[in-house]
């Protein structure tokens, strides 16, 4: 019986497991990169879409703020233009022909009448502004000629003969 101290059982095991290693480990080599790069491509995505949030965010902040910061703006420019009215108020009352007149009066100040009336001859004008160009010229002079061009030009002002 030869047949008696044949192994069924063994060979039916060796060839389980022949067959079974072979299927078991090929459709995980596939599966696993294709979980990793699917995995990953969530991750990235994951990340762009934190990054894109943080942004939204930061920009939004920054939009309030200088929404803020524009009506702050504003309500100060209406503050100046009030105060820039009133004062052209007060420039206005100040500056008034009634005003300047009871000023005047207040100071002692009165109308002149034609006999109060004076005038000034034009070479006195023009001797006032022929002074500063004296004085530019007197500056290189010795002290006594100095002291003689102010007499003189004094002289020549109130018109004296000496």
């Amino acid at each position: 019986m030869v047949q008696a101290g044949y192994d069924y059982l063994r060979s039916s095991e060796w060839e389980y497991n022949q067959i079974s290693p072979e299927i078991k480990k090929n459709p995980r080599k596939k599966s696993k990169p294709k979980a990793k790069k699917i995995r990953s491509l969530y991750v990235k995505a994951g990340i762009l879409l934190l990054i894109y949030a943080f942004i939204l965010v930061y920009l939004t902040f920054q939009s309030s703020s200088l929404g803020y910061e524009i009506v702050t703006l504003e309500k100060e420019i209406e503050r100046l233009h009030v105060s820039n009215d009133r004062l052209n108020y007060e420039i206005a009352q100040i500056s008034s022909l009634d005003a300047i007149q009871m000023r005047a009066q207040a100071l002692g100040m009165k109308k002149p009448d034609m006999k109060e009336s004076m005038a000034i001859p034009l070479s006195a004008l023009q001797v006032a502004e022929d002074k500063p160009k004296n004085t530019i010229q007197n500056e290189s002079k010795k002290p006594l000629e100095k002291l003689y061009a102010s007499i003189m030009s004094i002289k020549e002002t109130n018109q004296l003969k000496i």
